[in-house]
Parts: structure tokens; sequence; C-alpha cells
């Protein structure tokens, strides 16, 4: 077993984390921290557009996953949860606290494909 060196991101000024991801691993594993929303705009919506498996596992807060066309899901911490690719959606904190969560995804996002930010003007 080895080490995986973690590399931090910033995603602007709501979103945070750390990657932990390896070269020609099938998924990626990061430790992402949102406070308020994300993506920040009120019309603004991440969407995995390929089948991409993604769960989320909520290490600490309460928030909510936000999802364009069909409501939201309040997350609780010690919770998991996964997101269907093609579901456009947004991260929100409540409760004054940020909301960490450990997310994996499969195939890895970090090919930068099958990933976006969708921003409505």
């Amino acid at each position: 077993m080895s080490n995986v060196a973690g590399e931090k991101f910033n995603n602007g000024p709501t979103c945070k984390g750390v990657s932990f991801s390896e070269p020609n691993a099938p998924f990626d594993l990061s430790h992402i921290e949102v406070e308020n929303r994300y993506p920040a705009g009120r019309n603004d919506w991440s969407v995995f557009e390929d089948e991409r498996f993604v769960q989320v596992y909520v290490i600490e807060g309460t928030g909510s996953l936000l999802k364009k066309d069909s409501g939201s899901v309040e997350l609780e911490s010690g919770k998991s949860y996964k997101i269907e690719g093609g579901t456009r959606y947004a991260w929100k904190s409540s409760g004054g606290r940020a909301l960490r969560f450990i997310m994996g995804v499969s195939p890895p996002f970090g090919d930068g494909k099958g990933y976006k930010v969708e921003v409505e003007q």
C-alpha cells in the first residue's frame, strides 16, 4: 500500500477541497467543502454529461443536493448519496456551517471530459 498525496483545489469562493487522484486509477476521490451554494449563482448547475458513477458520503454538516429538474434531497452527515449522470445539480450548505463530504467519481472526471458548470444568464 502507498500513500496518495492530495492536491488542493479551489472552485471559487464557495467550494474547495483536496483531490486524491492517481494516474491511471479507475476513479477520482475528493474531500470537498461547500459553504453556501456551489455553483454560487442561483441559476448555475453542475452536470456530468455522461454516465459516470458519482457517490458522495457526507462527513460533516447538513444541506441539500439541489436538482434543477426534480427538487432537492436533504443531506445528513453519516449518509451516502448517488448522483445520476445527466443530473443538473448544486450543493447548498445549511445551518451556517460548511457541508463537508467525500466524493467518488468513476471514470475519473480529472480526464477533463464529461463535467461542466452551466451558467445561466
